[in-house]
């Protein structure tokens, strides 16, 4: 069965130094915390030690919500966006309809490029749901 995207996100910060990606599935898919742990790799502590892209998707698929990744992406468009650091691991917050939520900091960006100059960020790619 294949789960819409939400009409209405409710923020949720993250619990651990590594569960951005997490969070994130969380308000995509209106999944609970325990939901999507559940569907995680097993093995790495992944609200500790983070997911990669590719764990991400295959989370998102477990859980009938199918993300494919895009470099390009428009204001409309509702996933969860992947960041690069110059110097630090990378980081996946929520974006939507041309803003952005850092679950790490609680906070909402209205303006992505002052957001990824601000942290020192670039956007790799863009998660979003597809029926495939």
């Amino acid at each position: 069965m294949i789960t819409p995207v939400p009409l209405m996100v409710e923020p949720v910060m993250m619990k651990n130094i590594g569960d951005c990606g997490i969070v994130c599935l969380v308000m995509l898919t209106g999944k609970s915390y325990t939901e999507v742990m559940a569907a995680c790799p097993k093995r790495g502590k992944p609200q500790h030690n983070g997911l990669s892209t590719r764990q991400l998707q295959n989370v998102a698929k477990k859980l009938g919500f199918p993300l494919e990744r895009k470099t390009t992406w428009d204001d409309d468009d509702v996933g969860i966006l992947d960041l690069d650091h110059e110097s630090e691991a990378g980081h996946f917050v929520m974006f939507g309809k041309g803003t952005i939520y850092n679950p790490a900091q609680n906070e909402w960006w209205f303006d992505i490029e002052s957001y990824l100059k601000q942290r020192n960020f670039r956007a790799d790619a863009l998660l979003r749901r597809t029926d495939k």
